[in-house]
């Protein structure tokens, strides 16, 4: 589900977010997982009081850099009505980190227990978060939080691998260090093999290269560990067959 769309204002500000980025924008892909518990959502994307109130809940700076998203009918909620299927029914969330882009939707969904790294917990408890990326106006409904240690589960050679409370061993936690603070990814296992949503691990617009965003908006939080999760990445698609989605890609992809 594409649940949101980050549109640069002025051409002056697609260059400050990288000078790769396409003029349209690049999208906030999110996944919607049916499990024998539940729905499980992968990241909320924009959120339906985002777009009632992007001033209090975007913030100037969000604003000032992308257009003010205004279609409801885009958001995981109403998405998720669509297929027939109620917000209620969504059990479980799994944010890949805490960006706003990414978090717009909890309040949608006030009943799922919010998944997320012990890492990127501490966020979440700061009175400071350090970003304007991160709006606390996003977690103010005080959601049911299950943070996550890294775990053991061998998983094609990656690192800190966990499995989900509460979800069946079809889905797992994948850390991917460096673009923020607790990022991880999502791994889903389909009749047609292993999909990993993983989250702002990669550039949507070259999703190939291994070298780290140093410039711009997108620049990645730790280079050292950017560039170490891409190449992973490279190794988990070319060696293992893992079909990976990257939150902003470009390219369409069929969802597992």
């Amino acid at each position: 589900m594409i649940c949101g769309f980050l549109q640069p204002r002025l051409e002056g500000v697609r260059h400050r977010i990288s000078p790769w980025w396409p003029g349209e924008g690049v999208p906030c892909r999110c996944w919607l997982v049916e499990t024998e518990h539940g729905l499980l959502l992968v990241d909320t994307g924009i959120g339906l009081i985002d777009i009632a109130v992007p001033w209090r809940r975007l913030g100037p700076r969000w604003l000032a850099l992308f257009q003010t998203p205004t279609n409801p009918e885009a958001t995981a909620a109403n998405q998720i009505r669509q297929k027939g299927f109620s917000p209620s029914d969504v059990r479980h969330i799994i944010l890949t980190h805490l960006h706003c882009e990414h978090t717009g939707g909890l309040a949608d969904f006030p009943d799922a227990t919010v998944h997320i790294h012990s890492q990127a917990i501490e966020i979440v408890k700061s009175t400071h978060p350090g970003s304007w990326r991160y709006r606390s106006q996003h977690w103010g409904h005080h959601p049911q939080w299950e943070p996550w240690h890294d775990g053991d589960v061998p998983w094609f050679g990656m690192r800190g691998v966990q499995r989900v409370v509460g979800i069946p061993e079809d889905v797992l936690l994948v850390p991917l260090p460096g673009h923020d603070q607790g990022h991880a990814g999502v791994a889903v296992r389909t009749e047609h093999g292993w999909w990993l949503h993983s989250g702002d691990a990669r550039s949507p617009v070259r999703p190939h290269r291994t070298l780290p965003d140093v410039l711009g908006l997108s620049a990645d939080k730790s280079l050292v560990g950017s560039s170490f999760t891409r190449r992973k990445l490279v190794n988990l698609a070319e060696h293992h067959g893992v079909r990976i989605v990257g939150s902003h890609d470009l390219a369409e992809a069929t969802e597992p």
